[in-house]
């Protein structure tokens, strides 16, 4: 903080119920007090099955967790493809997020501190279908987070397919790579795949 970072804590609230979101973040806050930033996440890979859903599904599954404008918003509609994973557990927790944020946030619980909501998801498929959905359904003074691949080439690549906008960019923290995992069994370093995913940010935000 000296040095002029922010610290966050990022949480997996993983389907608990709206008073237990509110009580881990209070025994969280109680713990560290200064925290500048606090995320909601999905779990790795959303939390969900693992098993591929059709289209019509897909947009079924949105209609249930955020409604019928969402389900048929023309950018979220034509997102949707067949035989995406993933995104069953991301779309139920992701509901769930913005409803606790937003409860954080109207109660007082949050403060001034910033608030994120983001996904966990590794198949692009779903990091393009969740993107216009947050969009649309994250509150506009919040950010958007997300952790789209195990390397930073799938990052890049996930990112790129997704189709990010300027207003997108502008509220996102996005989580890239240097190593494959915590134990460092792939060394990665991958710069060029890192240059790519500023590129394609600096293509929408110019001079920003």
């Amino acid at each position: 903080k000296l040095a002029g970072m922010s610290v966050w804590f990022s949480m997996e609230p993983r389907g608990e119920s709206l008073e237990e979101g509110l009580a881990a973040w209070r025994s969280i806050l109680e713990s560290y007090p200064e925290i500048d930033g606090m995320e909601l996440i999905t779990q790795e890979r959303g939390g969900g099955s693992g098993k591929g859903f059709a289209s019509g599904e897909i947009r079924k599954m949105i209609a249930e967790q955020f409604g019928a404008a969402v389900s048929d918003d023309a950018t979220v509609a034509e997102s949707v493809v067949d035989g995406t994973t993933q995104i069953d557990g991301a779309l139920r927790e992701l509901a769930g997020s913005i409803r606790l944020a937003g409860a954080l946030r109207d109660g007082g619980i949050a403060g001034k501190r910033s608030i994120a909501v983001g996904v966990y998801v590794t198949d692009p498929r779903a990091l393009a279908t969740l993107l216009p959905v947050m969009r649309k359904t994250v509150p506009e003074e919040m950010f958007l987070s997300f952790l789209p691949s195990y390397g930073a080439r799938g990052v890049a690549r996930a990112v790129e397919r997704a189709k990010f906008t300027a207003a997108d960019w502008r509220r996102t923290m996005m989580a890239s790579w240097m190593e494959f995992d915590g134990n460092i069994y792939l060394q990665q370093h991958n710069t060029a795949a890192i240059a790519r995913l500023m590129e394609l940010a600096r293509t929408e935000l110019g001079e920003e």
